[in-house]
């Protein structure tokens, strides 16, 4: 399980760097390429859809728009601050994902996101839902930096979503 997490934008290197602090104190940090970003995005806009438990019957963007409502309710419980990270030492390059895989935990309901790395041992994390909204957060914030043209569950552009909520 992880205690924090920071996502930051490498400009030089062109890549998302994940940052996090495991439970036993130890720091790692992952680089995602606008490949793995792009999938990871789409993976995560996936999830926040299907934790908003949205009604089967609405329409792909009512699901979207609540996908998006539900997680900004959701990620807001969270204690998400902006601090500046420093860039890592030449020599502590972090690896590089080439791929990541999703799971959830069947006993006890928390996500498992495993990221495959190419020169090192795979790191996975273990989150809440809530941990998970926060991530999604942490990479929704990040992205307008890279310049990729990614976005992560865009805001409702008006007001018919309402005519499925509660």
């Amino acid at each position: 399980m992880s205690t924090a997490l920071a996502v930051g934008y490498d400009a030089e290197e062109d890549r998302v760097q994940l940052s996090f602090t495991l439970t036993d104190g130890k720091r790692r940090s992952v680089y995602l390429t606008r490949r793995i970003t792009r999938a990871l995005v789409a993976r995560l806009t996936q999830v926040a859809g299907t934790t908003a438990e949205v009604p089967a019957a609405a329409s792909p963007q009512d699901r979207r728009n609540l996908a998006a409502l539900h997680h900004d309710a959701v990620a807001h419980r969270l204690p998400i601050s902006s601090q500046p990270r420093k860039p890592p030492a030449e020599d502590e390059r972090p690896p590089l994902v080439v791929d990541i895989r999703f799971a959830r935990h069947k006993s006890n309901g928390r996500w498992m996101l495993k990221f495959v790395c190419r020169e090192r041992a795979s790191l996975t994390l273990e989150l809440t839902t809530e941990m998970l909204h926060g991530f999604i957060e942490l990479i929704r914030r990040r992205l307008p930096s890279t310049g990729w043209d990614l976005e992560l569950l865009s805001a409702p552009a008006d007001d018919a979503h309402r005519r499925v909520m509660h």
